[in-house]
This record gives structure tokens, C-alpha cells and sequence, in this order.
């Protein structure tokens, strides 16, 4: 395994010429500059006991194409537009960062500034590449992921580019004060774990993710730290498939963060929503539970909350029809709502229909179902609930309606 040692000399010269920034700390003789790839096995060691001073210093967006290992403790400090992609196409990289409560591993900039270096993107798909007890900051200079014209800037990007699918464990880490997303997963990419996070004064979304990831977040990471949205962003970039295939269950999230579902997508499989969870929508987007084919993967969704902990669907901005509402097309009989808010759909008409809650029959599939009981649906722009007038089974008892532009039920 390489144990990086370069000379000093010409890291000393480089942060002199930025004596009006502020450095990460001094710069001693044991500090060492990584200016090319990683191309073979390499460990990084606390080799300076003061966390304040950085043990390494990376220049440049450097290639890791082989294992990389972050000990217990290690500072690295990276100059401006430098980070790590770990790299997938031909190669074999994988970063395993795992410190511990007592002595995180810190990424940093050399200068203090959001925006300052360019992040870890990881492409490469090996179950060692784990960030855990780490804190990243400072990161967003330039673009993580690049689909077309969606280009996006943060401070870790697990991406799905080339055939190749990148995958991470991030776990009891904090991702603060970049420029962008605090952390980006691309759908065909995989999160293998995802606990006990942190994400703080990031300029777009605490975390951006597909749906079919998802599933991973946890109840106890803090989303809500001045981010951008404070909260989890659903969204696939340049994907027009983007779709829910798996079972899940989406968490409450800590502090009332919410899910913001900033790009439609189908659901394949059975989506549990717990109780106190909210579901803000933005502009004309919706979940679609929709009916397959085989009938053996119908989208069904289960919304039970409780009198104390309502489950709420809303928009992103509080205005009638801002987005399109829930659109209900599966005719599983397991379609349940309990303890909803829904308020300020119908911003398109779903087959001539126009509401908050829209059960429409797809084609020669059988009819939608859905019960829906002691749920409030308000303020929508059209009907609260609309049912096809070719087919749409509704059960409904103790509801109330408020507000909505057209009858409370359209049948």
C-alpha cells in the first residue's frame, strides 16, 4: 500500500502567495501536497496531531483509480476547483473515509468560502466506498454531475454516467456551507446506507435524490440547517423514466423537514408514507400510483397518519393548483389514506379531471380504488376529490373539504 511523501518546498510557496485568505491553519514541514492521481492503493495517516492544520493538501481534480483509505483524524485541505472523483470506467476506485466520533475526518478548502473547491464525486460501484464520522465543507466551485443542460454543483455526487453505476455509505457526517447541494444521488445510482447525517447552510437542497433511493433516508439525519430546502429534493436529472420500482417506506423527517418532489414520477410498487411526514410538490408535478401490466406491480400507495401526526401532500408555493395533485391510477384495493392533508392541487387537467385527489382509469386496466377516511382536502383549483366517469372505486367516510374551486367530490 503507498503511504503518500512529497517534499514541502513547493506547498509552502503555495499558500504564501494567498496570504490575504484565511488557510486552513499553519502549514508545517510534516504537511504534504497530493498533486497527481491515485492510481494505486494509497492510506492517508494523521500525521499532524492539531486538527486545525491540514496533514495533506490536494491539488488539482484528481482521478482515484484505486483504493483510497482516510484514517481516523486526517485533515485535507484542497485548493481552489481541486477534489476527488472516484473514478469507475476502467478502473477500480473506491474511497473508504471511517473516523470515528473523537477524530473525524475533515475535507476542507484551503480558504474558508463556500464554493471554494469542487467536492467527491464517486462513480466507481464497490461496497467499500463509505464516508462515515466525516465533515465535508466549503465544496461547490464546480459541477459534480452533468446530464445535458442539468449541470449541478455540491459537495458529494454518487452518479450513474456511462454504463457505470457509483455507490456510498454515508454515515454520522456532516455536509456544510457548500455551493449547491449538500448531497447529490443520481437515479441509477446506489446508496447503500445512509444514517445519522448533518447538512447545514447549503446554498440549494440538504440532500437531492431519485426515488428509488429514497427509501435510505433516515429518521435521524438534520436536513433542516439553513440549507436552500431544508429538506430532501426528489429528483433524476435528464431521466424521462423516473420511477419508483421497489417497495419503500419514506420516514418522518427530524426538526419538519420535508420531502420536495421537484420532478413527477410513477410508482411501481407498494409506497409507505409514515405519519408527520410532509410531501411538498412543486410547480404542475405529482406522484402517478400506477397500474402495471402483469397486475403483480401496481403502485400502491399506504398514507395512515394518526389525530396527532397528519401526513400532508402540499405545494411548494400555497396557492390553488400550484401542482397537480395525487393521481391515483392502480385499482389495488390496499390504496389507503388516513389522517391526510391534501390542499392546493389541480394545476392540469389528468384526463379531463381536475382536483386534488384524481382516480383515473387507465385505459382497459380495471377501475382505480382508493379509501380515504378523517383526511382534509382544501383549496384546490377544482375538485377536491375527482373520480373517471369510466370507472373509479372511492370509499370515503370523515372527511372534510374546504375551499376547493369545484364540488368537494366529482363523480
Amino acid at each position: 500500500m503507498n503511504k503518500i511523501k512529497l517534499p514541502i518546498f513547493f506547498l509552502i510557496a503555495l499558500v504564501a502567495c494567498n496570504s490575504d485568505d484565511t488557510p486552513i491553519g499553519p502549514i508545517t514541514d510534516a504537511t504534504i501536497l497530493i498533486e497527481s492521481d491515485i492510481l494505486e492503493e494509497t492510506l492517508l495517516e494523521d500525521i499532524i496531531e492539531d486538527p486545525s492544520v491540514a496533514d495533506y493538501i490536494v491539488q488539482g481534480y484528481l482521478d482515484v483509480r484505486a483504493l483510497l483509505t482516510i484514517e481516523p483524524g486526517v485533515v485535507i485541505a484542497f485548493e481552489a476547483n481541486s477534489g476527488f472523483y472516484i473514478e469507475g470506467v476502467g478502473a477500480s476506485g473506491a474511497i473508504r473515509a471511517v473516523g470515528t466520533s473523537q477524530k473525524p475526518i475533515l475535507f476542507t478548502g484551503i480558504e474558508k468560502v463556500p464554493g471554494f473547491w469542487r467536492g467527491i464525486t464517486v462513480l466507481a460501484n464497490d461496497v467499500r466506498n463509505e464516508l462515515n464520522y466525516c465533515v465535508l465543507e466549503y465544496a461547490g466551485s464546480d459541477d459534480l454531475v452533468a446530464f445535458g443542460s442539468v449541470k449541478l454543483k455540491g459537495g458529494l455526487a454518487v452518479e450513474d454516467a456511462s454504463g457505470f453505476n457509483g455507490s456510498l455509505k454515508l454515515k454520522n457526517t456532516t455536509i456544510q456551507s457548500c455551493l449547491g447541494y449538500g448531497f447529490i444521488v443520481e437515479q441509477g445510482a446506489v446508496l447503500r446506507e445512509f444514517s445519522s447525517n448533518s447538512f447545514f447552510n447549503n446554498k440549494e437542497a440538504a440532500v437531492r435524490i431519485d426515488a428509488e433511493n429514497t427509501d435510505l433516508i433516515d429518521a435521524n439525519s438534520t436536513f433542516s440547517g439553513n440549507n436552500g430546502i431544508d429538506g430532501v429534493e426528489i429528483n433524476a436529472s435528464g431521466s424521462a423514466t423516473h420511477r419508483l420500482t421497489a417497495d419503500a417506506t419514506w420516514v418522518s423527517l427530524k426538526e419538519g423537514a420535508n420531502y420536495v418532489i421537484s420532478q413527477t414520477f410513477s410508482a411501481e410498487a407498494r409506497l409507505t408514507i409514515a405519519a408527520g411526514a410532509t410531501l411538498a410538490f412543486e410547480a404542475n408535478q405529482t406522484i402517478t400510483f400506477r397500474e402495471d401490466f402483469s397486475g403483480n406491480n401496481d403502485g400502491i400507495l399506504i398514507a395512515n397518519g394518526t389525530a396527532s401526526k397528519n401526513i400532508t401532500f402540499t405545494a411548494v408555493e400555497k396557492q390553488p393548483g400550484y401542482w397537480q395533485g395525487l393521481v391515483i391510477r392502480s385499482s389495488s384495493n390496499l390504496n389507503s389514506m388516513e389522517y391526510c392533508v391534501v390542499e392546493f392541487g389541480g394545476s392540469d387537467l389528468v384526463s379531463g379531471l381536475r382536483g386534488n385527489i384524481i382516480l383515473d382509469k387507465d385505459g382497459a386496466f380495471d377501475a382505480p380504488q382508493l379509501t380515504i377516511t378523517n383526511s382534509v382536502i382544501r383549496n384546490g383549483l377544482g375538485c377536491g376529490i375527482a373520480v373517471d366517469s369510466f370507472g373509479g372505486m372511492l370509499t370515503e367516510s370523515d372527511n372534510s373539504f374546504a375551499g376547493n374551486n369545484d364540488n368537494s367530490i366529482c363523480m
